[in-house]
């Protein structure tokens, strides 16, 4: 007996029966050009996913080099920008200071702003002189607590001045 599915020139027994063989189902051929289709479909849209890649790496690498190029720049004129700003900072303190000195040191309430920094500025220069801080306040004629409550408004003066000129106080 020959088995089913054994094949014999162009026919196949299937069961008894002779079938000829003519081509694959119509619903086969279809599906295979279908998955052919769609393989080339997927393989167009790789080749596109890597040019995409491609350019946006070209596309990094320059931005990367334009990135490097403004921080330069922006390095080099905050550099400008803060020597004059610490040169001028320099000269309002010098002139603050030279303005302190000027006047006879006694102990008298001290009621606006400028006057606080100017105390400031008077105690941290004779600390600086190489006095303690004890001497330093002596020197200037103003007791520590009262420094200590009235620091903030000097030392913002003094790091942040632009802050300090944005605030809108009462009495200066």
């Amino acid at each position: 007996m020959i088995e089913p599915t054994t094949l014999q020139g162009r026919r196949r027994l299937t069961k008894g029966a002779v079938v000829p063989i003519y081509a694959p189902a119509p619903t086969a051929l279809h599906e295979i050009e279908m998955l052919k289709v769609k393989l080339e479909a997927e393989r167009e849209k790789v080749n596109l996913k890597e040019e995409m890649i491609d350019v946006l790496k070209k596309d990094e690498i320059y931005l990367q080099g334009e990135l490097t190029k403004k921080d330069a720049y922006y390095q080099e004129q905050l550099a400008k920008k803060d020597a004059n700003f610490n040169d001028e900072l320099a000269r309002k303190d010098a002139i603050l200071l030279d303005k302190m000195k000027n006047k006879k040191i006694r102990k008298q309430a001290v009621r606006n702003t400028k006057g606080v920094i100017l105390r400031y500025v008077a105690a941290l220069e004779a600390f600086r002189r190489g006095k303690s801080m004890k001497a330093a306040f002596d020197a200037v004629g103003v007791d520590r607590n009262t420094v200590a409550r009235t620091a903030i408004v000097a030392e913002l003066h003094l790091a942040a001045p632009e802050v300090f000129e944005s605030i809108s106080w009462n009495e200066r």
